[in-house]
């Protein structure tokens, strides 16, 4: 992990990038595909993330990048087992490029005093519509479970980056 910028302590004005590489997916296998209803357990691969952050007038602008490298997935004994409403492994298979890699982008915005404002959530919503898109599943697709499964990722980053 990497972490670099500056901060303007009186304004909380700031310019940062984090970076994650290599971290292990089996740590935040509970809150992967499990949220979205998939019964497979994820069985390897790593997790890379990059964000780089700028707040100027309690305003975030968090563009950023997501890679599951060499995702791997057992088999949950289901054959009818679904990740948005698609069968878990074809999904999976589906996102994987040649180098075996699922790359989502995102960006997040929003004001860090809106009280309905939430980094996690909305780094959420924002990767349930990357994975989404790159299936080409719809909206209500999204609904029924993609948010649960990206929040899950949100919520295990923040954890293993508070340890």
């Amino acid at each position: 992990m990497t972490w670099g910028g500056w901060m303007i302590i009186a304004s909380k004005d700031s310019q940062t990038r984090a970076t994650l590489r290599g971290v292990d997916i089996a740590t935040l296998d509970p809150y992967l595909l499990k949220k979205a209803g998939a019964k497979a357990a994820v069985t390897g691969g790593t997790i890379d993330m990059g964000v780089d952050a700028t707040v100027k007038g309690y305003r975030i602008h968090a563009p950023g990048t997501l890679t599951l490298n060499y995702l791997q997935i057992g088999d949950s004994g289901n054959g009818a087992d679904t990740f948005l409403s698609i069968p878990t492994k074809l999904a999976i298979a589906a996102l994987k490029d040649r180098k075996q890699q699922i790359k989502l982008d995102f960006t997040l915005d929003g004001d860090l005093r809106d009280p309905k404002f939430s980094l996690s959530e909305s780094l959420s919503k924002k990767l349930a519509a990357g994975f989404a898109k790159a299936l080409g599943v719809s909206a209500e697709g999204v609904a029924k479970g993609a948010g649960e499964t990206v929040r899950g990722i949100g919520n295990a980053l923040n954890n293993l980056l508070s340890q």
